[in-house]
């Protein structure tokens, strides 16, 4: 294992919202990923309540870059994965463009997810080129044809995603891309709508992968 999703919250510190939560300091998640032998740390998710502003967003940006230096120190890298609502129009400009602005390729780069890049209405291929020097880890999974596009999570249908032979999206093109883009690991990730089972849509992807 190379890389794992992070409580983002211990970058926020919205505890607030996930009370289920028992709160615990970055601290402890770089202690636990230098045990495991990780190099790569995600930052995978932001909720509703705390991206209702442009300055959430530059809040959020600056937290990262904090955040990032600490995992440096600790010999990890931290990375940011992308939903579809980085893209969501917000006060002129976006999420995705106050981070490509403010945040610090070289301490935040990006794990780029095709999918919901795709489902917000971007081009994969064009936001890895726009991205391109801050461009760590790929999330694959696929895009059922017809899907529309939506910057909210909410709006996307829960037939949305696909085994990687399927849907829309160049998957084995972009792979390659990536590769000379220096991207050091990809990962399969499929939401839901299995095929038969979460093992078998696995099983079909890797069986993509390996040909």
């Amino acid at each position: 294992i190379h890389s794992s999703f992070i409580n983002w919250n211990t970058i926020t510190g919205g505890w607030k919202y996930t009370p289920d939560d028992t709160p615990f300091e970055f601290a402890e998640v770089l202690d636990q990923a230098g045990e495991a032998g990780l190099s790569h740390l995600v930052f995978g998710y932001l909720p509703p309540e705390e991206r209702t502003s442009a300055d959430d967003w530059k809040r959020l940006a600056d937290q990262l870059n904090e955040a990032g230096s600490k995992a440096k120190t600790n010999g990890l890298q931290l990375t940011y994965h992308n939903h579809n609502f980085e893209w969501d129009p917000i006060e002129d400009t976006t999420g995705f463009n106050i981070l490509m602005d403010r945040m610090d390729g070289g301490l935040v780069p990006f794990e780029l997810d095709f999918f919901w890049a795709q489902i917000a209405g971007q081009d994969a291929r064009e936001t890895m080129t726009t991205v391109k020097d801050r461009l760590e880890l790929l999330h694959l999974k696929q895009l059922r044809p017809g899907t529309p596009v939506t910057t909210r999570l909410d709006d996307v249908p829960d037939n949305a995603y696909e085994e990687l032979p399927d849907g829309n999206i160049p998957i084995k093109e972009l792979i390659h891309y990536g590769k000379e883009l220096g991207v050091k690991y990809c990962m399969v990730e499929q939401d839901g709508n299995y095929e038969g089972s979460s093992l078998q849509s696995a099983g079909k992807s890797l069986d993509f992968l390996m040909s």
